[in-house]
């Protein structure tokens, strides 16, 4: 399991360093995140998107889906966006 919430950790760290989304689909059929310590958390598709307000990064918001067939795609990465903005402007009041 550790080995699985630091890859996580990594993943959400490099949007809020870059301050940008990250979306990551799995095309191949493997999982993501193999099976850790006998936990099923294989992850198929992931969307990070960095919570931004007044200059500062104060986290992000990530998606994960273990079962959807269809890749993530800009639609889902914008609704995930909006949702960012929203919490960030409670931020800034």
């Amino acid at each position: 399991m550790k080995y699985a919430l630091f890859y996580q950790y990594q993943l959400q760290h490099k949007a809020i360093r870059d301050r940008k989304s990250l979306i990551l689909n799995k095309t191949d059929g493997s999982k993501i995140i193999p099976l850790v310590d006998g936990d099923d958390i294989q992850l198929e598709n992931q969307i990070f998107v960095p919570i931004i307000a007044n200059g500062d990064c104060y986290g992000s918001i990530c998606v994960f889906d273990k079962e959807k067939e269809n890749k993530f795609n800009s639609s889902d990465v914008k609704l995930v966006q909006m949702a960012a903005i929203f919490v960030s402007k409670q931020f800034e009041q």
